[in-house]
């Protein structure tokens, strides 16, 4: 009888897994025009290795106009800066990757409930990596 239990309680974890699953499955531009993603840690790396850097990035995820925005966000809060790119989305999953159309070295991948994300880009052979989450917002800077 206890094996019977614990067969039952596998099943009900693993069909709230799957309801979850199935939730985020939904692409994050199903569920809101436009998304802000903050970042909240931030690293510099090179070959040498990576250090700490200051988590000021914002990426703006435009999916009606299909744009991809980029932007610095000061200690004040201000956001500034900003570059906008027409973008290429790609769905995956759990995940939504957005990337400017045409520029390589740069490219945003969240979990499509806003609740995480990675955003890179790279100058020369080096690389910023942002993780954070993103919110809808109204509108962009």
């Amino acid at each position: 009888m206890f094996a019977n239990d614990w067969a039952l309680a596998d099943d009900a974890e693993l069909s709230a897994d799957l309801a979850r699953i199935g939730e985020l499955a939904e692409p994050i531009a199903r569920r809101g025009d436009m998304w802000g993603c903050y970042s909240q840690q931030s690293y510099s790396c090179s070959v040498s290795g990576c250090s700490t850097g200051n988590a000021t990035v914002v990426v703006f995820l435009d999916f009606r106009g299909t744009r991809y925005i980029r932007c610095t966000r000061k200690e004040s809060g201000e956001i500034v800066d900003c570059a906008s790119e027409p973008a290429t989305v790609g769905h995956g999953g759990i995940y939504t990757t957005v990337a400017p159309a045409g520029k390589l070295g740069s490219s945003i991948k969240v979990v499509n409930d806003g609740s995480e994300f990675v955003d890179t880009a790279t100058l020369g052979t080096g690389a910023y990596i942002n993780f954070g989450t993103c919110k809808r917002v109204e509108k962009s800077p």
